[in-house]
């Protein structure tokens, strides 16, 4: 004799994300590593951690030489000095892939794009590396992902987010979703 499952069966045919498949629908930012220089480099990867393939829709990344603790900002195209060509639009990343890319510090800047080698003092500014890259699965759908993390010496890996910067590190969330 079959059991009735008809109370655990869906009443529609929708389908609602668990929590844990959401964080599973993003692109993170990772192995972000500065060439130190005038103008120094930084290289990253994003990381499609989904079984579904994205396509970039606007990226803005830069590098940033600021207080620590003081406010703090993404980068905004046509805004400062973000570089809005290290992720084309249009580029596609497939299922559980991932994109090594490079850009160079903007040298229009206060310090000329230049990163040192050795770490500043303590009460000096400090380097950070700030992005944001919306994506999409399809039409009708907008996804964010973005960073704000400190330089951190002498690996030149840039791992530390500062408390007052959490809220400004997401991994996909929903910018956009048509129902």
């Amino acid at each position: 004799m079959r059991a009735n499952t008809a109370a655990s069966e869906p009443v529609t045919d929708v389908h609602s994300i668990r929590t844990t498949d959401a964080r599973q629908l993003s692109i993170a930012i990772t192995k972000a590593r500065v060439i130190p220089g005038s103008p120094a480099r930084l290289t990253f990867a994003l990381q499609n951690r989904c079984d579904c393939d994205f396509e970039v829709v606007s990226s803005a990344f830069e590098i940033k030489r600021t207080y620590i603790g003081a406010r703090h900002a993404l980068p905004k195209a046509g805004s400062g000095y973000a570089v809005t060509d290290a992720v084309a639009p249009g580029t596609s990343l497939p299922a559980r892939s991932e994109l090594l890319t490079t850009f160079e510090a903007d040298t229009r800047t206060t310090f000329r794009g230049a990163v040192p080698a050795t770490a500043p003092a303590a009460l000096e500014p400090h380097y950070y590396f700030a992005g944001r890259l919306l994506y999409r699965r399809f039409r009708g759908e907008l996804f964010e992902t973005s960073l704000y993390r400190r330089l951190a010496y002498p690996e030149l890996e840039c791992w530390i987010t500062e408390p007052n910067d959490a809220c400004l590190c997401k991994d996909g969330s929903v910018v956009f979703a048509s129902t």
